[in-house]
């Protein structure tokens, strides 16, 4: 915090030295009555001097900006896309999604229950188990851990989709939660099964 103090009264000592000097003088506009202006810049000295400033203010700016970094920047929309917040955001949707899926297990005898499901997976928690997984990367670019966790997501929606389309329903439904069990590992979440995900299919 001294440095930041120090460095700081040094700029502003800078800015301070470099910063032209101003002359107040009368000037007359169309016949209208005379008015106090500022007349600056005179000459190439003013000039000069008009440049050095800007020079200085923009370098303390600079300054300014890399000592408190933004901690998050916003995207198009005006909302924040930290990974904390995407965490924040579709973890609910994904405890939920987990929830209903678990209930799913035992009404796998109802067709309607299972077109239900999927299409709750298509309208809402597809996208949620993506967008949550992305959050799983190290830096700003996809790596072979956040990849993995698409993929066992992708798993997870395609094994959906084969239970609402008929067939082997049973043979279905375990693909997803394998594709699911391992979705929940690669992202730290709790594992199927887990009193969190209790009550929270409604």
């Amino acid at each position: 915090m001294r440095a930041h103090a120090v460095l700081l009264l040094a700029m502003a000592t800078a800015v301070q030295a470099f910063w032209p000097s101003f002359v107040a003088v009368k000037q007359s506009f169309c016949g209208r009555k005379e008015a106090l202006t500022l007349c600056a810049f005179k000459g190439t000295a003013d000039r000069r001097d008009h440049i050095r400033s800007q020079v200085a203010l923009g370098g303390l700016g600079a300054l300014l900006l890399a000592a408190n970094p933004p901690q998050a920047l916003a995207d198009s929309t005006g909302k924040y896309s930290t990974k904390q917040t995407a965490k924040k955001r579709y973890l609910p949707r994904v405890r939920k999604g987990v929830a209903k899926f678990q209930a799913l297990g035992e009404t796998l005898e109802n067709p309607e229950a299972i077109k239900a499901y999927n299409q709750y997976v298509e309208d809402s928690l597809a996208a949620a188990l993506a967008l949550y997984g992305s959050s799983t990367r190290i830096g700003e670019l996809p790596d072979p851990k956040s990849r993995t966790v698409e993929k066992e997501a992708e798993d997870f929606v395609k094994e959906v989709n084969a239970m609402a389309k008929g067939g082997d329903v049973k043979a279905s439904y375990e693909g997803a939660k394998t594709a699911l069990a391992a979705y929940l590992a690669g992202t730290k979440l709790e594992p199927l099964g887990d009193p969190v995900y209790k009550d929270m299919d409604r």
